[in-house]
């Protein structure tokens, strides 16, 4: 094994000729995890870099981005694990085996971005649209695609060839159609990374939209028609269309009351007259009028019947499933029944079942095949008769569609039917009776019939109606009269008189202490039932006393359908009853005396029935809107009796209303309340409830039998307003996005936003850049309407300085801002030179050349920038004008020079001549004339030029003979002669003056003169030879 690695290790020594080359292949030295690293920015990213063989291994080196790891203690792997925020993010990794051999692998890496998706759509015309899918912030964008789908379908797909790693917005345009047939077709865009399974596995998805063809409005139901009404019905027409927009709607009628309602169902309260109703349906392209005629009939109906408004065509469209059963009475023992279902899909598997006395006697299935919600009804003509009276009727409507479906039906209420019969008194007719004067007496005249009858007792001596009930009481009877009681219903009238005679018996006062009920040929008697009034629920136990304090009874006993008994020789006997199931219960009490005549004494009994079930619900299934009148019904399912049932309604536990429900029918029915409101945006959420209360009157219990609904949340739909919302706002770069704006609205349904910026929808989770500064609109819509309100964001961002490295200026110019800063709030701006801070000169000079920065600060940051600023002038010359003298056949050499920044051109004018050269030194040009003639004389024009500026100066060459050249030198040394002379005499004035001094040895004191030898009268010799 030790050969083989050496081996290796020759072959890569004799590989690389210098270290940091790359590993050779063969040798297969690093093991990378993968030799392409993908990661999201800004994720932390783990990269492993491994060699096989570690025993060679003298040190490892991997770089990711801005980081570096080395192994430690010769291990043969190295990790990093970083957050990659560089887009141009490079790796390596590298090996040192020995001093002299190092190799390494490069590692790509693909930092990528998962971008946001927006999808914008516009009409361009009734059935096509313009479709945009913007991508914000995606990269790397080669590796990019938009793929649109229609109903999750690919329709099409882009992709882009750029190369750009940092991150880009781009947009794809759809241009579609749509059919009415394919209606309702759904559009989105994704935007996918295809990176391979490193990458983002699943794509970006938009919203989706859903678009339509646009069309006219076309009435859902039949068109118009005639409806025949019993007069005082309450009746809902409606004229649901659809199209594309959604239709308004507007109800007139032809008798020139003009509109009537503003929504697609028509609610009249208590109808009394013939009209042609008119329902306009209108959408910008176009409108449609169904005309229904509303003929109103004088045909009676029962109570039960009547109790409930009735649907009635052109069919009334529903948001929710329900099914209604209404009656109509054709004669006295026949109805006509229709049972109507709303939004029933699929109609097919429709069955709608007819049932009487839980027995089903009919059903009615549907041939039509279609899948959206319609509305059906089914109509059953039946006679009851007396002998089968109180018949139950209802209908169910079920969807059959196997075990995955509704299993159970839904049922209508149920409605009690009889057969109709003029009044019949249930007792004897008419007859006479004889009772003591001063006595109290009870007279009745209970009659059946159906519709129940009503009653009036009149007296024939011409005092008028006494009583509207079957029982007529007289206190202290003093004279003898006929009593009339009239029984009278919508068939006939029926009439029992009775004469009662006054006498002068006397009785005792036990028995004349109580009313005592007494037929028309009932005897004066004491019969005392306890109590007397009776309120009972039904099914449960009741029990009464009847008692008498005469000694002649014989027989004392109950009359009743249930429990009744009879003893001899008892004062008391009691009616037990466990539990009383009968709703019309009139037990009697009775005695028998000895002389074998009867009395008779009723008791009061109310049997009664709280609801099985309280319930509110809106007549309108639409939703309530802003202003609109609307009718909440309280619906009441078996209770009884119907007379003195008080309906109170709640708003949120206030009391808005209490009516009274009235019926002499003694049976439990189905009942209905209606409250009628005006709705505003601040009636949303409240909260409707109706309490039912059984008013029995003293004898009742203790606690007012009740039934309560649960509470309808009133739901109001109202355009959408704006609550608060600032008109300005200051935001800073890359920490705000529109949706961080605090704009606070209110509308139901909750209203959709969008902003717009210069006309342009915006994508609101961009945080915004300082470009991004303007008027934001925002329009908040619902179905109800739309409001709009413009905020101007200002965006501040830190000091950026988008400066030159160099600059140039000319001296002498003020100085101007060189490099503008940007930023907001504007950033105070700081100038240093050479380091130092600096104040500018109020104009620019030669020595203000230099290297400056420029610091910019605000709030929000601070920016630097170097540079070196040059100040440039113009060129100029240290020599003036100048005349010089040429000899024939001498030479002459004169030069230009002249400073300047930038450096200045140097360039003579001159006439041209074989004996003139023009050289150059440094920074000056020399004009050189050999052997010069009159021919180069003139003048010699030198020009400085730069940038800034131009200079001249002129050399004249004048020509000069010979002669006048040695005259001017013997001048010259004439004078040099001559100051020459004038020094020699100052030198020797000097000497005179300052005198001679002998210097000797120091060891030779005795010969130091004390006194100056003077100079004075000694002749240049003797100076000479002193010296």
């Amino acid at each position: 094994m030790l050969p083989l690695r050496l081996l290796s290790l020759l072959l890569l020594s004799s590989s690389l000729c210098d270290a940091g080359g790359t590993c050779p292949p063969t040798l297969n030295l690093l093991i990378l995890d993968s030799p392409v690293v993908i990661t999201e920015y800004g994720k932390n990213t783990l990269v492993n870099c491994t060699m096989e063989e570690e025993e060679d291994l003298k040190e490892m080196t991997l770089v990711l981005g801005n980081d570096t790891a080395e192994s430690s203690g010769y291990e043969s792997f190295v990790f990093i694990n970083t957050k990659l925020t560089d887009w141009n993010a490079k790796g390596e990794c590298k090996i040192k085996l020995n001093e002299s051999v190092e190799c390494s692998q490069e590692i790509e890496v693909i930092v990528y971005k998962t971008p946001e998706v927006f999808l914008s759509v516009n009409l361009k015309e009734k059935a096509n649209y313009k479709l945009q899918c913007d991508v914000f912030n995606a990269a790397p964008v080669q590796n990019l695609t938009i793929k649109w789908y229609k109903n999750d379908e690919q329709i099409h797909a882009k992709s882009f060839s750029e190369t750009i790693r940092t991150p880009v917005n781009e947009s794809s345009m759809l241009e579609v159609s749509v059919s009415r047939e394919a209606n309702d077709a759904q559009f989105r865009c994704e935007a996918q990374l295809e990176l391979g399974p490193s990458g983002p596995l699943l794509p970006v998805v938009s919203q989706t939209h859903t678009l339509s063809a646009l069309y006219p409005p076309e009435f859902m139901s039949n068109h118009s028609g005639s409806i025949t009404v019993p007069k005082g019905d309450n009746i809902s027409l409606s004229c649901e269309a659809d199209g594309i927009p959604s239709p308004e709607y507007q109800w007139t009628v032809d008798d020139g009351q003009g509109i009537l309602d503003n929504s697609s169902k028509l609610s009249i309260i208590k109808v009394n007259r013939s009209a042609t109703y008119n329902c306009t349906a209108t959408n910008e392209l176009g409108s449609i009028t169904l005309s229904v005629n509303v003929h109103v009939s004088e045909v009676t109906t029962t109570a039960a019947a009547a109790a409930t408004p009735r649907p009635l065509t052109p069919v009334q469209q529903a948001e929710t499933p329900k099914v209604f059963l209404s009656v109509n009475l054709k004669e006295k023992a026949n109805y006509k029944l229709q049972c109507d279902v709303f939004n029933a899909a699929p109609v097919q598997n429709l069955t709608i079942k007819w049932y009487k006395n839980d027995e089903q006697i009919h059903a009615k299935s549907f041939s039509e095949t279609i899948r959206t919600p319609v509305n059906e009804s089914s109509m059953l003509e039946v006679s009851v008769s007396r002998e089968a009276n109180d018949a139950q009727f209802r209908c169910e409507a079920q969807l059959e569609l196997g075990p995955s479906g509704p299993l159970l039906p839904v049922v209508s209420q149920t409605h009690t039917l009889s057969a109709l019969y003029p009044p019949e008194f249930m007792s004897n007719h008419s007859g006479s009776i004889t009772v003591p004067k001063g006595d109290n007496i009870s007279l009745s005249c209970e009659a059946d019939g159906i519709p129940s009858p009503e009653y009036q007792w009149t007296v024939d001596d011409g005092q008028g109606i006494l009583d509207n009930s079957s029982k007529l009481s007289i206190i202290k009877v003093n004279r003898s009269a006929t009593y009339n009681c009239t029984a009278t219903n919508e068939l006939g009238s029926i009439t029992l008189s009775v004469n009662v005679h006054v006498s002068e018996v006397t009785t005792t006062a036990a028995a004349a202490a109580t009313p005592r009920p007494l037929t028309p040929v009932q005897q004066v008697c004491d019969l005392t039932t306890t109590p007397p009034e009776v309120v009972v629920k039904f099914g449960d136990p009741v029990q009464i006393n009847c008692s008498t304090s005469r000694a002649d009874v014989d027989v004392l006993g109950w009359e009743s359908s249930v429990g009744g008994n009879s003893k001899r020789n008892y004062s008391l006997v009691t009616l037990e009853i466990k539990k009383l199931e009968d709703w019309k219960f009139q037990p009697s009490c009775f005695s028998t005396l000895n002389n074998g005549k009867q009395c008779m004494e009723n008791p009061v009994i109310h049997v009664y029935k709280t609801p099985d079930f309280v319930s509110v619900s809106a007549e309108s299934h639409r939703p309530i809107t802003d202003g609109s009148k609307c009718e909440l019904r309280c619906d009441i399912y078996n209770v009884a009796p119907v007379h003195g049932l008080t309906v109170k309604w709640y708003k949120d536990n206030k009391t808005v209303f209490t009516g009274n429900l009235s019926s002499s029918d003694v049976t439990p029915h189905n009942l209905s309340s209606s409250l009628f409101a005006t709705f505003d945006k601040s009636d949303n959420g409240s909260l409707f409830r109706c309490e039912v209360e059984l008013q029995l009157g003293s004898k009742g219990p203790e606690f007012v039998p009740s039934a309560v609904s649960e509470p309808y949340t009133a739901v109001v739909h109202y355009r959408p307003f704006i609550k608060d919302c600032p008109r300005n706002f200051t935001a800073e770069e890359n920490k705000f996005s529109v949706n961080d704006l605090s704009c606070t609205t209110d509308g139901n349904p909750p209203p959709d936003v969008k902003w717009y910026l210069n006309g342009e929808q915006v994508n609101t989770n961009k945080t915004l850049s300082w470009t991004d500064s303007g008027v934001y609109t925002a329009k908040f819509t619902n179905s109800e309407g739309n409001i709009s309100t413009s905020v101007f964001i200002t965006v501040e961002y830190s000091p950026s300085l988008t400066c030159e490295m160099h600059y140039e200026v000319k001296v002498n110019e003020k100085p101007k801002t060189l490099c503008e800063p940007k930023g907001l709030p504007t950033p105070n701006i700081v100038w240093f030179k050479n380091g130092k801070e600096t104040i500018l000169p109020e104009r620019w000079s030669k020595n203000n050349s230099g290297n400056y920065s420029l610091k910019a600060q605000n709030k929000h940051g601070g920016a630097e920038h170097k540079f070196y600023l040059d100040v440039l002038y113009a060129p100029e010359f240290k020599e003036k004008n100048t005349s010089k003298y040429l000899i024939p056949g001498g030479n002459v050499t004169f030069g230009c020079r002249a400073e300047g920044n930038p450096s200045p051109e140097i360039k003579w004018s001159f006439r041209r001549a074989d004996n003139l050269k023009e050289t150059t030194e440094g920074r000056q040009k020399i004009i050189t004339i050999t052997g010069a003639t009159s021919t180069n004389a003139g003048f010699y024009i030198c020009a400085a030029t730069n940038k800034v500026g131009t200079v001249t100066r002129t050399v004249t060459l004048a020509e000069r003979d010979k002669t006048s050249g040695s005259f001017i030198w013997l001048v010259i040394l004439l004078v040099i002669l001559i100051v020459l002379g004038l020094l020699f005499l100052f030198f020797c004035y000097r000497k005179k003056k300052c005198g001679q001094y002998t210097f000797v040895s120091s060891t030779d004191r005795s010969s130091i003169p004390m006194t100056a030898n003077s100079a004075a009268g000694k002749t240049s010799a003797d100076i000479n030879n002193s010296l």
